[in-house]
């Protein structure tokens, strides 16, 4: 428990913010007036308001990763050197909010590094260190001990995800995903459907009745789930090969569809694919906003604005988290 007689009460009087830590718990008390007090708290190890080396660093690699594309120098070509800042600092930041949501995510989900783990975050954050220039070190202010947090901060956030994704079901049904090759018939003159209609009961030739019938560019498609309606997708993934659909009025029009193939092998496996792949998305977005609050008071976007980026050609360093990723995986 927190007792009064703990802290430096001189800071409360005088409207400071007091910081402190206990039991894996770091908290920030404000004196906000009218007998009210601010209580911010966050998990151990990290600090209310990254500092600005550790923020530099990042900005010092997103300048030259942003900034350069196949050997172009963007920042030597672009006319407004405030606007690129900008964009490289509001991407930077983007990335560090990730990083750090993942990172407490992992923190209250019991994810550690381990010895060999944190011992290799110190071997990579000494290369790292090594491999900055003079222009470098003077721009961050980096020490090894700034740059070794950053490296563990941003290996916890790695370790956290893949946690995060072991719980994402990777299995996709072939209905959920099942894409289908179709013809279809769409027409403003419900008459014409109609005729269309009567006269696929009589042929298998249903691509030249479309093209006789239909006021598309177009008479072949392929069609997923959740493109149409409920009520137009169950009519039309309830057909077999070679099955007319009833008429459909959709679109201030009317439609047949016709099933060339009620399972495209192909493109329905790319849509498991893709599906996954959305789960995974849907996650990390929803671990993000349970995070958000957290993540805000952690990092001070205030002092992060007021930082500028150093354009010039003696900031090179791009590596950071290419030696990182190279070096532990967990996969």
């Amino acid at each position: 428990m927190i007792q009064k007689e703990n802290f430096n009460i001189l800071n409360y009087i005088k409207k400071e913010e007091y910081s402190a830590s206990m039991d894996g718990m770091r908290f920030m008390l404000k004196n906000i007036g009218d007998g009210k007090m601010e209580v911010i708290i966050w998990p151990e190890p990290y600090a209310y308001g990254k500092t600005p080396e550790e923020l530099k660093i990042f900005l010092a690699n997103y300048k030259n990763i942003y900034g350069s594309i196949y050997d172009t120098d963007f920042w030597a070509n672009t006319k407004d050197v405030s606007v690129m800042s900008d964009k490289v600092k509001d991407a930077a930041f983007a990335h560090l909010t990730k990083i750090y949501a993942l990172a407490l995510y992992g923190t209250e989900n019991k994810v550690y590094l381990t010895e060999e783990e944190t011992l290799k975050c110190q071997s990579i954050a000494e290369e790292y260190f090594k491999s900055l220039n003079s222009a470098e070190k003077a721009y961050t202010d980096a020490s090894v001990e700034e740059v070794t947090h950053l490296v563990t901060t941003y290996v916890l956030a790695k370790k956290a995800y893949a946690k995060l994704m072991e719980d994402v079901n990777p299995e996709v049904s072939d209905d959920e995903a099942r894409v289908m090759d179709a013809i279809i018939v769409y027409n403003t003159d419900i008459n014409q459907v109609k005729e269309a209609y009567e006269k696929s009961k009589e042929t298998r030739d249903f691509a030249s009745l479309a093209a006789n019938y239909s006021q598309l560019s177009y008479i072949e498609t392929t069609i997923g789930r959740g493109e149409y309606d409920s009520e137009v997708e169950d009519e039309i993934f309830s057909l077999d090969n070679n099955e007319c659909s009833k008429m459909i009025e959709t679109n201030g029009g009317y439609m047949l569809f016709y099933c060339k193939d009620k399972y495209n092998e192909e493109l329905s496996e790319q849509k498991k694919t893709e599906i996954f792949n959305q789960r995974k998305t849907d996650a990390l977005s929803k671990m993000y906003l349970n995070y958000q609050k957290e993540v805000t008071s952690i990092l001070n976007r205030d002092l992060y604005e007021a930082m500028v980026v150093d354009a010039s050609s003696e900031i090179v360093t791009d590596n950071f988290f290419e030696l990182v990723d190279d070096n532990i995986s967990f996969r």
